[in-house]
């Protein structure tokens, strides 16, 4: 052995003495990027004998895939970085790992020296997939649910067909114009979509009644948020939203319904975003007992209504989407489903 690879031994023998009896780190010394040695872990992972492994570039350890993304450095053996990184190994069975790595440059003659620290994370990976299939499964059944209430409501009210859904989309839009996560405005946008879902209780002679309602028929109207809380709370999947349908119709000055008592910040913020989105939808649509309002004068009620009716942000993030080139309700947005 040469006094170079003499002088390396000495100083890989102490960490050799440490890390290489390892059941729990794969650990590897490499020089330029090929493997010197490799404690007994590294064949367990690859399922390899060790005169397959020393010898080779650690790369060969790398799926074909992941090779773009260990950066050229840790290719060409010549990095100093120690952040960790994760690759896919694969085996001669044909199975996956999921391995994070670590580089660390050593003190060696040779100056190009390194420890490759590898550590099996495939259980820790397939316990967030298996997480992320279940979350995935969660919000297909949410969003199936959704559909279907929506569908019984519009039937129960022909004048409501289609305005859930736009006030969905108004409502996510407004979401994001004021910053809200996409996960944030895609839970608001299904309790939206079901806003008005307490609408099932009123008969349809007061639905669709063309002419203004009186003061007893207005009364049911004005419990509809509380049906749709008392449909909802108890469907595991859907009581985020209940919360949400309660307060849809409350104002910051406290002069909503059914409470009349919220104000302010006592109000949800989601519930503040779907009371302007639902009283702006409404008002450029026509109802039985009215012709719908156009665009401009229901921009000025909705402006004329801020920091007394509405969420003053709300407000102003409505009219800007409304000062957007070619936006409109009916416009299909990302959050749709």
């Amino acid at each position: 052995m040469s006094q170079e690879m003499e002088g390396f031994s000495r100083i890989a023998g102490n960490l050799a003495k440490v890390l290489f009896e390892s059941r729990t780190t794969g650990v590897c010394i490499l020089r330029d990027g090929m493997i010197l040695a490799a404690n007994p872990l590294v064949g367990e992972m690859t399922e390899k004998p060790d005169e397959e492994i020393k010898g080779k570039p650690w790369l060969e350890l790398a799926s074909r895939e992941d090779l773009p993304f260990l950066g050229s450095g840790r290719r060409q053996g010549t990095s100093r970085e120690t952040t960790p990184f994760h690759f896919r190994l694969s085996t001669p069975r044909g199975e996956t790992r999921w391995v994070v790595g670590t580089l660390t440059p050593l003190p060696s003659p040779a100056g190009s020296d390194e420890l490759l620290l590898l550590s099996d994370v495939s259980r820790y990976e397939r316990i967030h997939d298996d997480a992320s299939v279940r979350e995935q499964d969660t919000l297909a059944m949410t969003e199936g649910t959704l559909r279907a209430i929506e569908k019984i409501v519009e039937m129960k009210d022909p004048f409501i067909a289609g305005h859930q859904r736009r006030v969905a989309r108004l409502s996510y839009a407004i979401s994001r114009r004021l910053g809200l996560s996409e996960s944030s405005s895609r839970v608001l946008r299904m309790a939206a979509l079901v806003h008005d879902v307490g609408k099932v209780s009123i008969p349809i002679q007061v639905l669709a009644k063309p002419m203004h309602l009186s003061e007893d028929e207005y009364s049911i109207v004005r419990m509809h948020p509380l049906v749709g809380y008392e449909i909802l709370k108890d469907i595991d999947h859907l009581a985020f939203a209940a919360e949400i349908i309660l307060q849809h119709h409350e104002r910051v000055d406290g002069s909503g319904y059914p409470s009349g008592r919220l104000t302010g910040d006592r109000m949800l913020p989601e519930a503040r975003i779907i009371s302007v989105a639902d009283a702006m939808e409404a008002m450029i649509s026509r109802r039985p007992h009215r012709p719908a309002l156009g665009l401009e004068e229901a921009l000025g009620e909705i402006d004329r209504g801020r920091g007394l009716e509405y969420d003053p942000d709300v407000v102003d993030a409505c009219l800007d989407l409304f000062k957007e080139p070619g936006f409109t309700l009916e416009s299909r947005s990302e959050g749709d489903f």
